[in-house]
């Protein structure tokens, strides 16, 4: 299903989104494509399949807790706005 220049339009400004020609040339095409796959979503039968609380049947996958190396403290304050040698500066809350 081929979405409208003006659904999208209409969304854009429903989400107080300011779209420029590309911007809203590129959503129309994508958005269309998602709907036109949801289409075939619901055309599928479901009737032998029965509803699920999550999309996995079984217990999630972990993966053994073992000790690994961590960050060194240079790389871990490399990208701080504020560092004091090994520490993080943050803004004082409490008095």
């Amino acid at each position: 299903m081929e979405l409208a220049r003006e659904d999208v339009e209409r969304a854009a400004r429903l989400a107080a989104i300011a779209l420029d020609e590309e911007e809203v040339e590129r959503f129309r095409r994508d958005l269309s494509s998602m709907v036109t796959y949801f289409d075939r979503l619901l055309s599928l039968d479901l009737d032998d399949v029965p509803p699920m609380a999550h999309a996995s049947a079984g217990i999630a996958p972990t993966r053994s807790d073992e000790v690994q190396p961590g960050l060194p403290v240079e790389k871990a304050v490399a990208n701080a706005p504020q560092s004091d040698g090994p520490f993080f500066v943050v803004p004082r809350i409490i008095e």
